[in-house]
């Protein structure tokens, strides 16, 4: 939200809003700041737990990963036989 106030500012002056004089004006462009600063306060903190959930991959040894290679190009040949 913090990246829409520039842009609202930007259109209240082609508007020829002067939202820094009047009080209605100015308290919105506070208000939508400090809901802004509260949204991305709250985003945060749920990036962090959500990173927090995931894990580490297990390493693949290389045959392995051939495997699943040959089974999936085996997979794409029989898709397109079918068609």
């Amino acid at each position: 939200l913090f990246a829409l106030i520039y842009p609202i500012t930007n259109i209240l002056n082609l508007l020829e809003i002067d939202y820094l004089t009047k009080p209605v004006g100015f308290a919105f462009m506070h208000l939508f700041s400090y809901f802004a600063a509260i949204l991305g306060i709250i985003l945060f903190f749920d990036l962090l737990r959500r990173f927090d959930h995931f894990q580490t991959l297990p390493k693949q040894s290389e045959e392995e990963i051939i495997k699943l290679k040959v089974i999936r190009e085996v997979r794409e040949e029989r898709k397109t036989v079918k068609k």
